[in-house]
Formats: C-alpha cells, sequence, structure tokens
C-alpha cells in the first residue's frame, strides 16, 4: 500500500535529531513525547477524515506537521524549562521554533496551530480548523493516556 503524502512527511520529521530525542523523554503517564506526538497525528487524521464526511474538508498536511511537531519544544525539558508551570506555557512557542528548523518554508496556518495547541494555556486560541483538531486530538490522546493509568491503578487495588 502506498504512503500519502502526510506519512511521507511525518516519517521525514520521526527520522530527525529532535523528534529521536523526544523518542527518550516520558511524557503524561504511559508514554514518551514521541509517541505521543504519533498518536496525537493518528488522531487528528481520523478527525480530518470524520470531518472530511460531513464535507468540512481540513488541511491535512498542516495537521499532520503540526500534530508530529507539536511537542518538540519539549527536547531536553529538563534543562530548557525550571518547572512544568514553565514547561506547559513555553514550549508550545518553542515547538514552533523548532518546526521551523526542521521545515524552514513552514507556514503560519501551521505555527499558528503548534503555538495555540496548549489552548487555553497558550492565551491564543486557534485561527484555523486544523488548529483547533490538533487541540482536540491533543487532548483526546492525554485524556486516554490517563484514563489507560488511572484503569491500570484501579486494578492493582482490586
Amino acid at each position: 500500500m502506498e504512503q500519502t503524502a502526510e506519512e511521507d512527511l511525518g516519517k521525514a520529521i520521526q527520522d530527525t535529531p529532535v523528534f529521536q530525542k523526544i523518542m527518550e523523554q516520558k511524557h503524561h503517564h504511559t508514554t514518551n513525547v514521541g509517541d505521543h506526538s504519533i498518536a496525537v497525528e493518528q488522531q487528528a487524521m481520523k478527525f480530518c477524515d470524520a470531518l472530511d464526511k460531513i464535507g468540512l474538508h481540513t488541511d491535512r498536511k498542516c495537521v499532520s506537521v503540526a500534530a508530529m511537531c507539536h511537542d518538540l519544544g519539549m527536547a531536553d525539558r529538563k534543562n530548557r524549562y525550571k518547572n512544568d508551570i514553565q514547561c506547559w506555557t513555553e514550549h508550545a512557542e518553542n515547538s514552533v521554533e523548532e518546526a521551523r528548523k526542521l521545515i524552514p518554508d513552514l507556514d503560519e496556518k501551521t505555527e499558528d496551530a503548534i503555538r495555540c495547541h496548549m489552548w487555553p494555556l497558550s492565551r491564543h486560541a486557534p485561527a484555523s480548523k486544523e488548529g483547533w483538531i490538533l487541540i482536540a486530538a491533543d487532548k483526546y490522546v492525554s485524556t486516554a493516556d490517563s484514563l489507560k493509568k488511572l484503569m491500570k491503578g484501579k486494578r492493582k487495588k482490586g
């Protein structure tokens, strides 16, 4: 089966040193930052498919790139940020900077989606439906991860 352009670009991002660095960092409760980003990209593409079915077409390349790059700013977070709150509020902007290094012609819509993925902590709501898709996919995957940890803990107690 032939890969889509989004899958090719996602694979290229995964093969970069900064993405490999985030593959080594724990994220949320049961995963690492890289695998989280891949899961967000997969969920975001499912949201795009669903929206396409109802006639609300999306920029799939924007969504895919934004999802794969949205947490690149977490690379080396223990040395980059003094605490979790600083990481939560600043990593999105740093992720845009990292994404620009990988994709010099990164478009404004994709930058905005990455920059706003932590809304409302980012204080700026996304300017596009693609940004909202990224927020939804990120929160969905993060929530599922938290629920997995919660359910695992309940099984051990019971």
